[in-house]
This record gives C-alpha cells, structure tokens and sequence, in this order.
C-alpha cells in the first residue's frame, strides 16, 4: 500500500482482510532525525567547546551523543526502508516490524485492538491491543498512526 492511502481509512477497510500495511508517517521519521541531529550535534560542540569539564560532564555529554546519533541511525533506517516501522493487518492476526525484529500475533490472542490517544499535547493517537491472558492486562502499543480516523478498528 502506498503511503499516501495511509490518509483515506475507507481505502484501508476496502483491503482488508487481505494484507493491509500501514506505516509510520515520514513527517514523524524527519522530526527523529533533526532531533537526533541537534542533540548529536550539541553534545559535539560542548566536548570541542574547550573549556574544563568534570568526569562527570564527559560521561552525560557522551551519553547524549551516542543517543543522538541512535536517533540519526534509526530514523535514517526507517526513511531508507519503511517496513521497518510498519503494522501489516490480514485475516488472521498482524504483524509488527521494528528495526531488529518482527512480531507476529494471531487474532485469537487479541482481546482488543483500536486506536487509542497518548500525550493529549502532542495528539498522538498509537495502536493499541490487549493480550487475551495476559497478566494484569497488559497492554501493548504499536506504531503512532496520525493520519487515521480514531474510528477504526478490528478484532
């Protein structure tokens, strides 16, 4: 499925169950990488900066360069290969690929899966699915979907 029927939710249902894979929007993967960037890059200025640092300061300035340039790999990654951040949806369950492995889940172990919304300030809506005797009800949630109608579901 291309990205951009990613906008069209009647498009989606119109797929399934055949395979229908949704994956995360490019707009996210690019704010990933600025922020990777612009954290990689401060913590490179503070140790070229000159000036006497503790122990302490090279550890933490270290620490978040090696976070940046985390964030530059994977959000490079996933603009490089998207089915690596995707959501795959078909008749008999769905499958999650992130960047080191993939996760299959069959439907009947699925006690609810929709769309639900996390961090109200930021209006992220992620997929969301309940694991049918899982302990204390755990839930699990998957890729950040922005594009879609908070409607729909399937289970």
């Amino acid at each position: 499925m291309q990205p951009t029927d990613m906008r069209d939710p009647d498009a989606i249902l119109a797929r399934y169950p055949g395979p229908v894979t949704l994956y995360l929007s490019p707009g996210k993967k690019l704010f990933v990488l600025a922020g990777g960037l612009f954290v990689a890059g401060i913590a490179v200025w503070l140790l070229i900066a000159g000036r006497r640092q503790s122990l302490h300061d090279t550890i933490v300035i270290w620490i978040g360069m090696l976070f940046g340039a985390w964030m530059v790999i994977l959000s490079v990654a996933q603009l490089l290969a998207p089915r690596l951040a995707s959501l795959t949806l078909d008749g008999d369950g769905f499958e999650v690929a992130t960047l080191f492995r993939r996760v299959r889940i069959p439907w009947r172990d699925v006690g609810g899966f929709g769309l639900r919304w996390y961090m109200a300030l930021a209006r992220t809506r992620m997929v969301d699915y309940h694991l049918v005797g899982a302990p204390f009800g755990a839930r699990r949630h998957l890729l950040p979907i922005t594009r879609l109608s908070p409607t729909i579901s399937a289970a």
